[in-house]
């Protein structure tokens, strides 16, 4: 395959397909399904989703999953300077998205899951992880996340308000463990199952995205070395 061609794929993937990713999961981030109508509802996130964003997008740099160097210079030109900010800007974004996606709404279920959140992403902050290290990572965290509220916390839900049937273990779980000691635990509101299936696409495509961020920083690491090697070998043949 040729430079130019490579060119072509890289400047796709940074510009077009990433930003496209990030898009997708910043609109469905804030998607919910009402249980009684199953008409969509759409949760701006909250003051502290962005700051959950910013760790995460500094766990992302941290990682070396995005190297600011080769975003921004001053020996590129203004549009390009520019160009690569609205990608970062899709990507913290997105970062906003999926954690307003994973955070239950509000009560002690939210005060848990944003400790739980805060405390993983700041030790990651500061943890010396190389890039797949950081994403396996990140697959944990978010993948803990998403199992904790749409799995656990939505099944005592439904079950705590009679979903599963009069007769559902779910239901006598819920009653007998959180009747009187739930502190605000199931405080949570309730939606359709259908939003469970647009949070684990959202966070599959997030997770996409991370990989796909990772594939464009190795390759333009690589491309930008290559020229080098050969240049070198040009001048070496020339001097001998």
């Amino acid at each position: 395959m040729s430079s130019s061609t490579k060119n072509k794929n890289l400047l796709f993937w940074r510009y077009l397909a990433l930003p496209a990713v990030f898009l997708i999961v910043t609109l469905l981030g804030g998607m919910r399904l009402s249980v009684e109508s199953g008409a969509f509802l759409f949760l701006p996130p909250t003051l502290f989703n962005l700051v959950l964003a910013v760790l995460l997008v500094a766990v992302i740099v941290r990682g070396k999953l995005l190297l600011i160097g080769e975003w921004f210079s001053a020996e590129f030109s203004v549009l390009k300077n520019c160009a690569n900010g609205l990608v970062l800007l899709t990507i913290f974004s997105g970062s906003v998205q999926v954690i307003n996606c994973l955070l239950p709404e509000k009560g002690l279920a939210f005060g848990l899951t944003a400790f739980f959140l805060l405390w993983t992403l700041w030790t990651n902050l500061f943890a010396e992880l190389e890039a797949k290290k950081m994403l396996r990572s990140l697959a944990a965290l978010l993948g803990f996340a998403f199992v904790f509220k749409y799995v656990f916390l939505a099944s005592l839900v439904s079950a705590a308000n009679g979903g599963g049937g009069e007769e559902s273990w779910m239901r006598k779980l819920a009653e007998s463990l959180f009747e009187k000691v739930s502190l605000g635990l199931l405080e949570i509101p309730e939606f359709s199952g259908a939003t469970g299936y647009v949070a684990f696409f959202t966070v599959l495509l997030y997770g996409a995205g991370l990989i796909f961020l990772y594939s464009v920083a190795s390759a333009a690491s690589v491309s930008k070395e290559r020229p080098e090697d050969g240049s070198a070998s040009v001048s070496s043949e020339t001097t001998s």
